[in-house]
């Protein structure tokens, strides 16, 4: 159930919480990082998500709400991993540079286009 009502700052904050909050904590980069160059850590993090895309793609291709599962699986498989190799060549490329966040929401849009809403609804 929505809330009609407007949403207001807590008054016990100081600042605005968007001033100094970050989700990932995790120092990727450093600003005297090339931000053309991936990082160590960048890459060590694209490369988990690169090699997660087989277990995801057999998820996708069980999905019973998606016509022609096994087609559009193997079409976000090749996309998702030709971002994450954008994203090695150009860490900014896809709205970077790439943190954990952005490496999920990117593989959660391209299941999306390709009509995926929920490829672990079973498991939950």
């Amino acid at each position: 159930m929505e809330s009609a009502s407007e949403l207001v700052e807590f008054p016990l904050l100081q600042t605005p919480i968007e001033a100094n909050y970050r989700a990932c904590t995790i120092p990727y980069r450093f600003p005297s990082d090339n931000p053309r160059k991936p990082t160590p850590t960048e890459i060590s993090w694209i490369d988990l998500f690169y090699n997660s895309i087989p277990s995801f793609k057999k998820r996708a291709e069980s999905d019973p709400s998606v016509s022609d599962a096994a087609t559009k699986a193997e079409k976000f498989a090749q996309r998702y991993a030709d971002i994450l190799e954008d994203l090695k060549k150009d860490p900014e490329s896809h709205g970077g540079p790439p943190d954990c966040i952005l490496l999920c929401r990117l593989r959660e849009q391209v299941l999306r286009e390709l009509g995926f809403t929920d490829i672990f609804k079973k498991v939950k």
